[in-house]
């Protein structure tokens, strides 16, 4: 397998689903290891004053399970691949959704550059990613802030 514009495009199609599928459940979240490298950093503009960074996939992934009973399904709109610069860009509808009522709660876009490399396999992984939300009207609930309350609850439950 090589980093050209097929493989990538392959790569990325298989993605999406997985990450939607399988990266943010407890059980089955470590399938997402074929997708990162172990040194993976995802860099967030979400709105707060500091991006947020996960730092190694084991924290992004520690993430994507912190927050049921809400996930995210991606779907990429707009897809462009630099097969040179290992790069590629996406423009991604996010749909959060109610686990509990499978009700679609929020529906944002963004866009997302992904970092590529072959690791010691040849096989193509990201190695980091940088996401830019849709900027929201004031008091439209959020894709963060789903999460967020969630996280809250999940909290409240431990206690």
């Amino acid at each position: 397998m090589g980093l050209t514009y097929d493989e990538i495009e392959r790569f990325m199609t298989e993605y999406f689903p997985a990450y939607s599928d399988y990266g943010q459940d407890p059980a089955t979240a470590h399938r997402m290891h074929e997708f990162y490298t172990p040194d993976f950093v995802f860099t967030g503009y979400v709105g707060f004053a500091e991006p947020t960074v996960y730092a190694g996939r084991d924290a992004f992934l520690a993430f994507d399970v912190s927050h049921p009973p809400s996930y995210e399904r991606l779907t990429p709109e707009e897809m462009t691949i630099d097969e040179r610069r290992k790069t590629v860009c996406v423009v991604i509808r996010f749909e959060f959704i109610n686990g509990d009522t499978g009700q679609v709660e929020v529906v944002e876009r963004g866009i997302s550059q992904y970092q590529l490399v072959l690791d010691e396999n040849g096989a193509i992984k990201i190695t980091s990613l940088l996401f830019f939300p849709q900027r929201l009207a004031p008091g439209t609930l959020s894709g963060t802030e789903v999460f967020l309350r969630d996280q809250e609850a999940a909290t409240r439950r431990k206690d």
